[in-house]
C-alpha cells in the first residue's frame, strides 16, 4: 500500500487527525494517528 493510499484509508475511517497536538514526548505536531480507530478494523491491520 502506497503511502498516499494509506493517508487516505486513514482519513475515511476517521483515524488520521489534523490540528494542533501536543505529544506525550513534548513535541507539537499537526497531524496525530488515533490508534484506536485501527483497532476496531482489525482487517486494515
Amino acid at each position: 500500500m502506497s503511502g498516499f493510499v494509506l493517508e487516505r484509508v486513514l482519513e475515511e475511517i476517521g483515524a488520521l487527525r489534523s490540528g494542533h497536538f501536543l505529544l506525550a514526548s513534548g513535541r507539537h505536531s499537526d497531524r496525530y494517528v488515533e490508534k484506536f480507530e485501527l483497532l476496531r478494523r482489525p482487517r486494515l491491520v
